[in-house]
């Protein structure tokens, strides 16, 4: 990813979209403060680098279990965009706070959302995840 970054010239969008997914494989492999920092520099070059906010937002929800915090960026991503990505990671919210209702009443939504022609085959994989997982 830092070399897609480097390749991008003077293309900012591109530059940060290799960085802010350069992140995401750092946190998944459990490089947290790399991955925040990396998603706090691609909001700094972007303040509607929504994605590297739904970073964040995952570190304060998993690294931080601030969930609080989690929720407040994720119904702002869910204000900002039509993308039913924060939806589902409001569903790991209300999971956290183990309230069954809440999880329920966020992936009927996430259903309902993926459920657009548009999106086609994109979210079952997720789906099929919340049906065994909400069973």
């Amino acid at each position: 990813m830092l070399s897609a970054a480097n390749l991008s010239g003077n293309n900012e969008g591109l530059k940060n979209l290799a960085l802010s997914n350069m992140a995401d494989l750092m946190l998944n492999t459990g490089l947290v403060d790399q991955a925040h920092t990396n998603y706090i520099n691609c909001i700094k070059s972007d303040v509607s680098d929504l994605h590297s906010l739904m970073g964040i937002g995952k570190i304060a929800l998993l690294n931080d279990h601030n969930d609080s915090l989690a929720q407040k960026i994720f119904q702002f991503v869910v204000f900002k965009t039509n993308s039913p990505d924060p939806l589902f990671q409001i569903i790991s919210v209300a999971e956290q706070r183990q309230n069954k209702q809440e999880q329920f009443i966020c992936a009927t939504n996430f259903e309902k959302k993926v459920a657009a022609p548009i999106y086609g085959n994109i979210y079952n994989k997720y789906l099929i995840y919340l049906y065994w997982y909400l069973e």
